[in-house]
């Protein structure tokens, strides 16, 4: 087999994530298809070399890289392709062993210069513990679909060098949505196509009880919205339409938000009204319950207080 020109070449930026690389790396080296080189592209962070050493495969090959950010170290990773076949992989997810033999065949059988496959979500709770999950991205989806919003993971799409040579290279300017601005483009350029099997797992791992809270890229939509928002209009400063449509759709959603707001006034308060009302009344009925409670209390414990005042008086030295 020639590793210098394989027919896959798989690219993985990494940063930080040295207690999860082995397993990402470990889902590659397990593929049924053999025919694949792995480019490690580390972005500025721990060492990691000795990670890739253990596994003592030629196949695989680490590169150390100032941080510049994922989408720098993935355009370094596309700079040193040479197969006719390019994929990728996240430093903290697997795929599953017939992944790359799937996807390629789909490719070759279609003549299509770009696929992709299904995917588990998986999230994973602070315990490190599986929390749920659910299949991602059954649909086929055309560029259309695409437009607004992502309906395919990056890490299980497979493409052709020449069709990334075409797309160009990845945004660098982005800090999120980098994955997404790229698969945008290349669907416009060339239809994606599905091959409808789960093919690999997406860890989203939560670094509190909340779902939101997520230890990635994707956590920025919580901690940073003014950074998402710049990459947003970065991303569709580059399809004018797209931009005009969305900021339409935008004030068209805004417009129904406040109109139903204003519809709903009269009955919210007509609501608290009644949830007044209500709470006055169990108020009253909770004074009257325990009034009763006391009185019933009272009466069926007559006889005994009687009788023990009946003894004390009794037993009193007076009596």
């Amino acid at each position: 087999m020639e590793t210098d020109s394989p027919l896959v070449t798989v690219i993985v930026p990494t940063f930080n994530r040295r207690a999860l690389l082995p397993s990402a790396i470990r889902s590659i080296r397990n593929q049924t298809l053999r025919d694949w080189r792995l480019l490690v592209v580390n972005d500025g962070g721990e060492d990691v070399s000795d990670v890739v050493a253990e596994f003592a495969d030629d196949r695989i090959e680490w590169h150390d890289r100032p941080h510049l950010g994922k989408a720098a170290a993935l355009n370094f990773g596309l700079s040193r392709v040479r197969s006719k076949y390019v994929a990728y992989m996240d430093d903290d997810d697997i795929v599953f062993p017939d992944h790359l033999a799937g996807l390629v065949a789909l490719a070759e059988s279609e003549g299509a210069e770009f696929v992709y496959s299904d995917t588990w979500a998986v999230w994973i709770g602070p315990d490190g513990k599986e929390i749920r999950r659910q299949v991602e991205n059954e649909d086929d989806v055309t560029f259309d679909d695409l437009r607004f919003f992502n309906q395919i993971n990056h890490k299980q799409i497979l493409h052709t060098k020449r069709l990334a040579d075409e797309a160009g290279p990845y945004d660098e300017r982005l800090q999120i949505l980098i994955d997404y601005d790229y698969i945008r483009r290349l669907a416009r350029l060339s239809p994606p196509v599905h091959l409808r099997k789960v093919t690999g797992e997406h860890f989203l791992r939560q670094k509190t009880d909340s779902a939101e809270d997520i230890d990635s890229i994707t956590g920025l939509w919580k901690s940073d919205p003014e950074t998402c928002g710049r990459s947003v209009a970065a991303v569709f400063e580059k399809d004018p339409a797209a931009l005009a449509d969305l900021y339409r759709f935008a004030l068209r959603d805004r417009n129904r938000a406040r109109a139903l707001e204003r519809a709903l006034k009269p009955h919210q308060e007509a609501l608290a009204e009644a949830r007044d009302t209500i709470r006055r009344q169990n108020e009253r009925i909770s004074a009257l319950e325990s009034s009763l409670s006391y009185r019933v209390g009272r009466a069926f414990t007559a006889p005994l207080r009687l009788a023990v005042e009946t003894v004390r008086r009794l037993r009193s030295p007076s009596s």
